[in-house]
């Protein structure tokens, strides 16, 4: 078992789960994520990738303060892509705008293919220091 030392105390974590987006592609349900039982949960910042939709603190605390007792709640992130529907997305990278677009001349150098399974992602060189 491991036990996680956060701002309330420490929370012994043996069940955890792992929600980055809503049941068929919908928005992530707040209320939802506060009914679930786990000791640990994994989301992501947002209720669909954008930060019109963020997590607010107080959203954040009653998943916190779980139907399961108290909980640890942290938010994924993706290191090894870069997505169209992301807040940081710049349009002026592709040909297009979206990440399906050929490569523009305001690329970053660290842009790189695109992701064929995920059509709205391109991988990126995260080892790139720019």
């Amino acid at each position: 078992m491991a036990t996680f030392r956060t701002s309330t105390g420490t929370v012994a974590v043996e069940t955890w789960g792992y929600e980055l987006q809503g049941r068929d592609g919908a928005p992530l349900d707040r209320d939802l994520l506060a009914s679930a039982t786990h000791d640990l949960l994994v989301i992501d910042s947002s209720r669909d990738g954008t930060n019109a939709l963020r997590f607010s603190a107080d959203d954040i605390t009653r998943m916190k303060d779980g139907m399961g007792g108290r909980s640890v709640v942290v938010s994924y992130i993706s290191i090894g892509e870069a997505s169209d529907f992301r807040d940081y997305w710049q349009p002026g990278w592709t040909e297009t705008g979206l990440a399906e677009g050929g490569l523009g001349a305001r690329a970053p150098d660290w842009l790189g293919p695109l992701n064929p399974d995920w059509p709205e992602s391109r991988k990126v060189r995260f080892w790139d220091e720019e």
